[in-house]
């Protein structure tokens, strides 16, 4: 995750398309609002849109406006969009197979439909950034019919790839004391229950867990009995198995020797990997 959000920092900055893939609930809305914040857009509007709930008919008057005809929130939706130094859109892209808005992607700038305003207007009158996130596998969606490839390439020109939480359980107890309400501690039994469950909802789920934790107990200290969790999952503890020698030569030698990839082909964090070839006296 540290050099997930180093690359992200590293590409704010710059006028190319992020996409941001991973399953739900694993922080990809977390990592737009790091990258705007770190973008030269940063003092501009930042205009989320769930792209995946709109009907196809609106989808691109939704994205890049209509003046005739729109409800006020969406005229000024519009409007907000065709300010200089607009912030980015954030897209939880279900499916798109139109050949207009792949066509309208790749416009630095894009004038409202219906309107008689410039359809492009010069990078140093306005800057436009596209941020999309998405739980769905784009290319597999290629495969199938289901998403244009044009589309997916604009789109895809950095992608930052998120993990989910069961292959990052290092980063859970951290987390967990994060969400807590000011007061509230963890004891022994809940950091272990916090370790040892799978985490099929991620992030989301561990913050439903902790805040709901907080409002049931007495005495501002959260055990496993107020987490909740389901036994039969605690019990069974992590779902991945710990890699063998075997797996971890093999992984190293794929990534030529760097860590940091081999880490993340064997859904493990760095340090996990580092502490796992100490122990196994993997040089």
């Amino acid at each position: 995750m540290h050099e997930l959000l180093v690359t992200a920092t590293q590409v704010a900055p710059a006028e190319v398309p992020v996409l941001i893939t991973g399953p739900n609930g694993a922080g990809k809305e977390v990592v737009a609002d790091i990258i705007q914040a770190n973008s030269a857009c940063a003092d501009g509007p930042f205009i989320k849109v769930n792209v995946g709930a709109l009907p196809g008919e609106l989808m691109e008057s939704e994205l890049f406006g209509a003046e005739a005809g729109l409800i006020p929130e969406r005229r000024r939706r519009a409007r907000d969009a065709s300010r200089p130094l607009m912030a980015a859109l954030c897209f939880w892209m279900r499916s798109a197979t139109s050949p207009s808005l792949a066509r309208r992607s790749s416009c630095v700038y894009c004038k409202p439909a219906n309107s008689n305003a410039s359809g492009r207007a010069s990078r140093a009158a306005c800057e436009f950034a596209c941020c999309s996130a998405t739980n769905a596998d784009l290319r597999g969606a290629i495969r199938e019919g289901r998403f244009r490839e044009d589309l997916f390439y604009r789109l895809n020109v950095i992608e930052l790839k998120v993990p989910s939480l069961a292959a990052r359980l290092d980063d859970v107890v951290p987390l967990a004391r994060h969400f807590l309400e000011p007061g509230f501690i963890l004891d022994e039994s809940a950091v272990k229950a916090l370790r040892n469950y799978s985490w099929p909802g991620n992030i989301r789920e561990l913050a439903n867990v902790i805040r709901r934790a907080c409002l049931l107990t007495s005495d501002r200290v959260i055990r496993a009995a107020t987490l909740a969790l389901p036994e039969h999952d605690v019990e069974a503890g992590p779902v991945e198995r710990e890699p063998d020698r075997q797996d971890i030569e093999q992984a190293l030698q794929r990534s030529s020797g760097v860590v940091a990839q081999a880490a993340r082909d064997l859904g493990l964090s760095r340090q996990a990997l580092y502490r796992r070839m100490e122990k196994l006296g993997i040089r």
